[in-house]
């Protein structure tokens, strides 16, 4: 009971716990292909600054006509293997890794940083800027 009330985290470990999200809501995924703390502590740092700046925009933005909308931040971590072949092959996600994904379930669309880009703190900053400003090139799920 630590952390009760149990609000969401600006960043969550894709788990059995945080799976129904996947479904619900737009999310960030940073899927590592490797269940390994080095990978685990390498999303947490470049992800943790920007989930909570946006959360912190976005519940200061709720009381305006043009509130931001949610979108959830997850990674891969060592318990994740099942869920993540499994958020692949139903979002039609390459099978390489590191993959950064944009995935909208209930919109029906996502969006796959390139390969080869650099991931830095300022690249996932602006890839979650362009994504609601409706910058980036959302494709199909499948």
């Amino acid at each position: 009971g630590e952390e009760f009330p149990w609000y969401p985290k600006p960043l969550e470990i894709l788990n059995e716990d945080s799976v129904a999200v996947v479904n619900d809501k737009s999310c960030l995924l940073f899927l590592s292909g490797y269940a390994d703390t080095e990978w685990e502590e390498k999303a947490k740092e470049l992800l943790t600054e920007c989930a909570t700046q946006y959360c912190e925009k976005r519940k200061a933005s709720m009381n305006t006509s043009n509130p931001l909308p949610e979108l959830a931040v997850l990674y891969e971590g060592p318990e994740s293997d099942d869920i993540v072949d499994t958020v692949r092959s139903f979002s039609g996600l390459p099978d390489r890794s590191p993959l950064v994904v944009i995935l909208d379930i209930p919109e029906g669309k996502k969006y796959i940083l390139p390969e080869g880009e650099e991931l830095t703190k300022e690249r996932m900053q602006k890839l979650i800027d362009d994504y609601h400003a409706e910058k980036l090139p959302m494709v199909d799920l499948r």
